[in-house]
């Protein structure tokens, strides 16, 4: 067999090979979407961050001592 015969072979077999990256690629992308959706329903549900004015503060003697051990 030549390789124009292999080559013509491949290309009269190949109307679905061509097609499955395409689905491929379609199903992928719609992966990726329903990942962000389900990320930000997740994110959704969190509470907020705390504002500056209702971050925790330290206690008047200072707290503990930082450092090494």
């Amino acid at each position: 067999m030549n390789s124009d015969t292999l080559s013509m072979t491949y290309a009269a077999s190949s109307g679905a090979a061509a097609f499955l990256p395409l689905v491929f690629g379609v199903v992928v992308v719609g992966v990726l979407i329903g990942a962000f959706v389900l990320g930000r329903r997740v994110r959704a549900r969190q509470p907020r961050p705390p504002r500056p004015d209702e971050q925790p503060t330290r206690p008047p003697g200072g707290g503990p001592a930082e450092g090494g051990r």
